[in-house]
């Protein structure tokens, strides 16, 4: 589990990267219109898969962070708490925060397998 939390902060920062990309894009808008031959067409069509797919995978990126400090989070209330039972002992255990590293990676793959879906749809609905 060490070698997945190695990721966590570098994922952080590409999700910061990616969505500071994103912002950039917005603001320069129609000036990248010679970059596409003046077709706005395209251009739309290919901004219309970009941002999603820039959004999406900022949020994938994210997700390990998030969880990560989710569990910590929990852990840290159960056990200023003092709660009793299986549920909080396997809570306040060096486990749950590899759990919680686990759920984050897994839900940073769904969030880009969502993303890769949602540019597919966008990319076909464009086309008709």
């Amino acid at each position: 589990m060490q070698a997945l939390s190695a990721w966590i902060v570098p994922l952080l920062k590409l999700a910061g990267a990616l969505f500071a990309v994103l912002v950039v894009l917005g603001i320069v808008g129609e000036r990248t219109l010679p970059l596409f031959g003046g077709d706005e067409a395209l251009a739309a069509r290919t901004y219309m898969i970009v941002f999603p797919l820039l959004g999406g995978a900022a949020f994938a990126a994210f997700q390990p962070w998030a969880w990560t400090r989710f569990a910590a989070a929990l852990r840290h209330a159960i056990g200023r708490g003092g709660a009793q039972g299986r549920i909080p002992e396997w809570v306040a255990s060096p486990a749950f925060r590899d759990f919680g590293v686990m759920v984050g990676f897994g839900a940073a793959a769904f969030a880009a397998m969502g993303t890769i879906a949602m540019a597919l749809f966008a990319w076909n609905e464009g086309a008709v």
